[in-house]
């Protein structure tokens, strides 16, 4: 078995007054425009200037501080290298393990509204799950890995399932978006006998380029109505949308992380604009103090430079094709996203058995939507015929 230690969060007090000191001294730029202060040029100078006088002057991290570590937190070295994880054991003796992965510009923090639900429900006949809620190498209180040459989703995978096996998880199942759904997709590819059904709430599939499809391809050229309905067709809209506007970010992260990583990792305004404005990509306002938490735990563990070895490590790495389809049992649920395919798309590429078009809810799915994400997840395991045995 692993060996563990406890953790808990406390980040020394000369930290959180060298943050509120460079706050209060942050040199804000004027807006670029008189009548135009909107998002068409990232964070706007209104949405700036409110939350970073809130952080300032009414966020208590101490607060945050307590209520994060109401969590069960972990640490421990797996394959040499030091990781922090949630571990949230349920009391139910047919409780099945679930391992959580979050995403860029997330953290654990993501989680903090379902682990509890998940681990033990407050109704006896839904399914529950020790819940295991790694943070990624680099994020976080996971340190960067920094002997390590590239930091794959397929690396991150393995040394997941290997912490799964470590707390006495041989088989598991695996739920994530945005990078979480790429690290959990690797697990499916490449450790089928362990990772044994997965549920994603973000799911890329494009329209497959085979052969069989040609003629759909063909008629989605001339007409996508012919082969989408008008709820499919706005979702492919605005994916496409984001991909061609809203992507500056994946492109400098994935080209040059350092670089605007030593300017982010040195202002806490520079770090909150780059944050927020992805919070907000798809309309709505986040809560501030969950917004300021997740910012501040990339603040205080200088990991935003790290975080980016994700988008340099895997930049254009992304192969779909029906050769690595995905075998282990595959729930989707799609929100508001940045890829809302349409379910035959994702049956070429899933072992797609749980479909859900989510009425509400984006990108940040267990934050802004915690009931449908939490809804879904249960709906889809309770479903799977599969018994998993603990070793605890």
């Amino acid at each position: 078995m692993l060996s563990v230690t406890p953790f808990k969060v406390d980040i020394p007090q000369e930290k959180v007054d060298d943050l509120k000191r460079r706050l209060a001294n942050a040199r804000m730029p004027d807006p670029l425009t008189e009548d135009r202060d909107t998002r068409e040029f990232g964070v706007s100078h209104a949405e700036l200037t409110k939350l970073a006088k809130y952080w300032a002057t009414d966020f208590d991290w101490r607060k945050q501080e307590q209520l994060l570590n109401r969590l069960p937190m972990f640490t421990a070295t797996v394959q040499g290298h030091s990781m922090h994880f949630i571990h949230a054991v349920s009391p139910h003796a047919r409780a099945r393990p679930l391992i959580l992965t979050h995403g860029w510009p997330g953290s654990f923090f993501e989680f903090q509204k379902i682990v509890e639900p998940l681990r033990n429900p407050e109704d006896s006949s839904m399914p529950a799950f020790h819940v295991v809620a790694p943070s990624i190498p680099g994020f976080g209180f996971s340190p960067n890995p920094i002997s390590v040459k590239l930091v794959t989703v397929q690396f991150v995978a393995k040394l997941f399932v290997e912490l799964m096996a470590g707390l006495g998880y041989d088989k598991f199942f695996a739920q994530g978006g945005d990078w979480g759904s790429m690290i959990t997709r690797a697990m499916a590819i490449n450790h089928p006998k362990h990772c044994i059904a997965i549920h994603l709430n973000l799911a890329m599939a494009p329209l497959p380029d085979a052969w069989s499809y040609f003629p759909q391809r063909m008629l989605y050229k001339l007409n996508p109505l012919w082969i989408l309905t008008p709820q499919e067709l706005e979702g492919e809209r605005f994916s496409n949308y984001f991909w061609t506007y809203e992507t500056g970010y994946y492109k400098i992260q994935g080209t040059k992380p350092y670089t605007i990583g030593v300017g982010l990792n040195d202002s806490p305004i520079g770090l909150l604009a780059w944050i927020a404005e992805k919070f907000r990509f798809d309309g709505r306002e986040p809560d501030p103090e969950e917004l300021l938490t997740n910012i501040s735990i990339y603040w205080f563990t200088q990991s935003i430079t790290s975080s980016f070895r994700l988008y340099k490590d895997n930049y254009n790495e992304f192969k779909f094709s029906k050769k690595q389809f995905i075998s282990v049992p595959t729930g989707v649920a799609v929100f508001k996203d940045i890829s809302q395919p349409p379910e035959a798309w994702l049956k070429y590429y899933y072992n797609l058995q749980q479909f859900t078009r989510m009425p509400s809810g984006g990108h940040f799915a267990a934050l802004d939507a915690p009931k449908l994400l939490l809804a879904d997840i249960r709906k889809f395991f309770s479903r799977q015929n599969i018994r998993v045995v603990s070793k605890l």
